[in-house]
C-alpha cells in the first residue's frame, strides 16, 4: 500500500513538471536567468558570500538566497555558469510541482473528496499561472508559490487539522521569504479559537505536538513581522503613519478584492472590466454566488478566510506604495499592464475557491466537468497567455568560457527581460582578467 502511495506521488509530482515544460516547450534548452534571481540574489551571494537575512524589497527573501547558495555551488563543482541557470530553472520547476502535489495529497480531501479532481484542479491552476509571464520559473516567483503553500496550511488550520509533518520546513522557508506568508496568522488564529472556545468536550486535549508548532509559527511570522517593519529595505514603509494613506490602502484593497474575481474570465477581461467601472458590480455579483452555494455546501468559512485573505494581501501591496500614490498606483494594477503579479494570489485563490465550492458539485455521469476544463483553459489563453523569454543568452556563453570562480573581476552579462536594463536585470559573472579587454566587455572588480 505504501509503495501504491509513494508511486502515485511520484507520478502526480512528475505530471505536473512535464506539464510545466509543456506550457513553454522551448524552455527546457534556455540558459535562463530573470532579472532579481541573478541581479539579487546571484550576484549578492557572489560578493557577500552567506547572508540570508539580507531583506529585500522590504521583507526577508531566504528560500531564494538558499536557492542562490545551492545553484552557485552546483556551478562550481561544474566550472559552469550555465549548468548555474539550468540548476535555478529546475529548482524553480521543482517547488511549484512540490506546491500543486501537496494539495492533490488526501489531507485535503476536506475541501474535494477526489484526488483526481484536486490533481486536475491544480493542473488548471498551473495553466492559469501562463497569464503572469516568468511566475512559474524564476526564483522570485517563490515569493507566491510560497504564499499559496502556506494559504493550503491555513485551509488546513481552519479544519482544525495541522499540516503535514514534513511541510514544516518549506512552510517556515516560505514565512521567511515573502510578505504572503504572513497569512499563516489567520490560520494559527482560527486554530487557537476553534480549540479553546469551540472545541467539544468530547474532543481530546490539544496536544504537545499542536502547540509546538503554533509556538513555532509564531516566533517564525514574528521574525519575518520585524524585519518588514524595522529592517527593510525600501523607504516606503518607514516614512511615516498616515491616516488618509491608510484609508486609502483599505479602500482600493477592498475594491481589488471584489474586482479580481473577474480574473476567471481571462486577464484580458477582468482588465476590461476594471477599466469600464464594471468589474467592482461583477466581482460582488460573482462573490455573492459564491458566498451562497458556499453555505449550502457547508464551506462558507472557508471563503471568507479567501475573501479577508486577498484583502491582506492586497491591503500590503498598497500600503507598501509611496504616501499619496495609492490611486495611481491602483489604476497602473487594474489597466493596460494586465500581467501584474500581485493579482497571482489573490487569483490563485479565487480558482481555488470556486474549485472548492462546486467540484464536488459536479456528477461524474455528464460532461459537465469536461466542459468546464475546457472553458476556463479557453479563457485564460485568449489573448491572456504571456510568452516567456527563451532566447538563448550569447553574452552569457561567450563569459562562461572564461569562467573563473576565483577572480574577483566580474563581467557585467545581461538576463531576461533583455528590453530592460535596470540594474537587476544584470548578472556578474566571475572571469578570468583578460576576457574584458579581450572582448571589449564591462567589467567591475568587487574584492572578496
Amino acid at each position: 500500500m505504501k509503495k501504491k502511495k509513494f508511486l502515485i506521488s511520484l507520478f502526480t509530482i512528475l505530471f505536473f513538471i512535464v506539464l510545466l515544460f509543456a506550457l513553454y516547450p522551448r524552455f527546457y534548452r534556455a540558459n535562463y536567468l530573470f532579472a532579481e534571481d541573478a541581479g539579487v540574489f546571484i550576484n549578492d551571494y557572489l560578493h557577500e558570500g552567506l547572508n540570508i537575512f539580507k531583506p529585500f524589497g522590504g521583507y526577508l527573501v531566504v528560500f531564494a538566497r538558499l536557492i542562490a547558495i545551492f545553484v552557485v555551488s552546483v556551478g562550481k563543482i561544474f566550472n559552469d555558469f550555465n549548468v548555474l541557470a539550468f540548476t535555478m530553472k529546475g529548482c524553480n520547476v521543482l517547488f511549484v510541482a512540490l506546491v500543486a502535489y501537496y494539495f492533490t495529497t488526501d489531507r485535503f480531501s476536506f475541501l474535494i473528496k477526489s484526488r483526481k479532481c484536486r490533481t486536475l484542479v491544480m493542473a488548471l491552476l498551473l495553466i492559469a499561472a501562463c497569464q503572469y509571464v516568468d511566475i512559474i520559473l524564476c526564483t522570485i516567483g517563490t515569493h507566491w508559490w510560497g504564499g499559496i503553500l502556506v494559504f493550503f496550511a491555513v485551509l488546513e488550520l481552519l479544519n482544525n487539522q495541522l499540516p503535514s509533518k514534513w511541510a514544516i520546513v518549506p512552510l517556515i522557508l516560505c514565512i521567511l521569504s515573502s510578505p504572503s506568508g504572513l497569512l499563516m496568522g489567520f490560520g494559527i488564529l482560527a486554530f487557537i479559537i476553534n480549540n479553546i472556545f469551540i472545541k467539544n468536550k468530547n474532543e481530546k486535549k490539544i496536544s504537545f505536538w499542536s502547540v509546538s508548532f503554533i509556538v513555532l509559527m509564531v516566533v517564525v511570522l514574528g521574525l519575518q513581522a520585524f524585519f518588514i517593519l524595522f529592517k527593510t529595505d525600501v523607504n516606503s514603509i518607514s516614512s511615516g503613519f498616515s491616516i488618509k494613506h491608510l484609508a486609502e490602502s483599505l479602500w482600493y484593497a477592498y475594491q481589488s478584492t471584489i474586482g479580481v474575481v473577474t480574473q476567471v474570465f481571462g486577464v484580458n477581461a477582468a482588465s476590461s472590466f476594471m477599466s469600464l467601472g464594471l468589474g467592482t458590480t461583477i466581482g460582488g455579483i460573482i462573490w455573492v454566488i459564491l458566498a451562497y452555494f458556499a453555505k449550502k455546501e457547508k464551506k462558507l468559512k472557508y471563503i471568507a478566510v479567501s475573501f479577508v485573505s486577498i484583502f491582506f494581501l492586497y491591503m500590503m501591496v498598497y500600503y507598501k506604495v509611496d504616501h499619496g500614490g495609492v490611486s495611481n498606483y491602483y489604476n497602473f494594477m487594474n489597466g493596460p499592464a494586465k500581467h501584474i503579479w500581485y493579482h497571482f494570489m489573490p487569483f490563485t485563490i479565487i480558482l481555488l475557491s470556486f474549485a472548492v465550492v462546486f467540484v464536488d458539485k459536479i456528477k461524474k455521469e455528464n460532461l459537465s466537468l469536461v466542459a468546464i476544463v475546457f472553458i476556463i483553459i479557453a479563457l485564460q489563453f485568449i489573448g491572456g497567455r504571456t510568452p516567456i523569454e527563451t532566447k538563448i543568452n550569447t553574452d552569457l556563453n561567450q563569459a562562461n568560457e572564461y569562467l573563473d570562480f576565483n577572480s574577483n573581476n566580474y563581467a557585467i552579462i545581461s538576463v531576461a527581460p533583455y528590453a530592460e536594463t535596470q540594474w537587476y536585470t544584470y548578472v556578474h559573472v566571475p572571469v578570468k582578467t583578460d576576457y574584458c579587454s579581450l572582448k571589449k566587455v564591462k567589467c567591475e572588480k568587487y574584492d572578496r
